[in-house]
């Protein structure tokens, strides 16, 4: 009994206390870690949803011949801004219809000249003056359409010009920008530029004059009381028509001017080229494929056996699979109102179809994610 008892080392106290007290206290974090995971994520609906993918088909609205851009041609992954030229139609048509009606209306102010050297002889006869004054009238108005549509002629003459200008000018700062050109040359295309511009403006400041000149003569022309006999009338029938003819070829071709470009309608970037310069283009065939690089909106399928339903307005959290600490607070925008067959990445299994509800959720400003990105969602509970 007076021997002393031998101490038990620290090491094995070490070892006894690890397996006795570790597995209870593992076991009592990951209960408790299961429970705060199993309400974060399982009290509220938690789903699957997609950024929306937005690509858009630029298409021609008239038949034509593409023509080369200035500068480098677009390709795919290539960025493009809203409102920047991404294809243009051959001008040479509309260039000549333009001639060909400046050819017509010349061809009218001869037979108007023609009309009044007639209506001069005529004027001999007393008892048919004031018929012979109406129908002089009637000719100036005539003569004033004309002008209005040999100057409108000019203007989308000028227009044609000033575009390939102004293209050149963007392509020559491009270059500049990347220290490929000279500031020199920069100056020249902007005052080549700039010229055109003002040349246009004037030709339609013109024009309003010219168009507010035509008014006051129309209106004096309805004040005066019809007295035109039937020879002065089968004299200026055909011209009125002729004109009627002009006005409407012109407005055509204003429209066919305004249509040879096809500018980009969003920032965006080319997702594909589908034909290139020197093909014939048809109205509605796609010429390139923009698509949107951000994605503004969420798109989800809500299934009939989730335990929340979706509500406009009802907050919702998003974030990215491959990032789930990035989480973003939003809400929910809109909600179809049919339910659609879901997509093979939605499904559970692609080979099994599946439908749900289609529900669109914003994305907030700060919120950067690739269009077509899985995301996740879970409602606020």
């Amino acid at each position: 009994m007076s021997t002393r008892r031998i101490p038990i080392p620290l090491s094995l106290r070490y070892k006894r206390m690890r397996d006795r007290f570790v597995p209870i206290l593992a076991f009592v974090v990951c209960a408790a870690l299961t429970i705060w995971l199993w309400d974060r994520h399982m009290g509220t609906a938690l789903v699957i949803g997609e950024a929306e993918v937005v690509r858009v088909d630029l298409t021609s609205p008239v038949d034509g011949v593409l023509i080369a851009l200035s500068g480098q041609p677009l390709d795919r992954f290539d960025t493009v801004h809203a409102g920047q030229i991404i294809a243009r139609l051959d001008d040479r048509p509309t260039l000549a219809g333009l001639a060909t009606l400046q050819a017509r209306t010349s061809q009218s102010r001869q037979e108007i000249a023609a009309a009044e050297a007639e209506i001069a002889q005529a004027r001999a006869d007393v008892q048919r003056r004031d018929a012979i004054d109406l129908a002089e009238l009637i000719l100036e108005v005539q003569r004033q359409r004309l002008d209005i549509v040999d100057r409108r002629g000019t203007i989308e003459a000028d227009r044609i010009e000033l575009q390939r200008v102004t293209e050149e000018y963007e392509n020559i700062r491009r270059l500049r920008e990347r220290e490929a050109e000279t500031d020199f040359a920069v100056r020249i295309a902007q005052l080549r530029r700039d010229v055109l511009a003002r040349q246009i403006a004037e030709h339609e400041q013109a024009l309003a004059e010219a168009e507010l000149q035509l008014l006051e003569s129309e209106q004096q022309l309805e004040s005066l009381p019809e007295r035109l006999d039937a020879e002065l009338d089968i004299l200026l029938e055909p011209l009125r028509q002729a004109i009627e003819v002009h006005e409407a070829e012109m407005r055509e071709l204003e429209l066919r001017v305004s249509l040879l470009q096809i500018r980009a309608p969003f920032d965006g970037e080319v997702a594909a080229v589908h034909l290139h310069p020197g093909q014939a283009v048809t109205p509605g065939q796609p010429i390139l494929t923009l698509a949107d690089p951000r994605a503004r909106s969420v798109v989800v399928y809500f299934r009939d056996h989730q335990l929340v339903w979706p509500e406009e307005g009802m907050r919702v959290f998003v974030f990215p699979k491959h990032d789930p600490s990035n989480v973003f607070e939003t809400s929910i925008v809109n909600i179809a109102t049919q339910v659609e067959a879901l997509p093979e990445r939605h499904r559970n299994d692609a080979m099994v179809p599946e439908w749900g509800l289609p529900v669109r959720i914003a994305l907030p400003q700060e919120a950067i994610l690739r269009p077509g990105e899985l995301v996740g969602v879970q409602l606020a509970p």
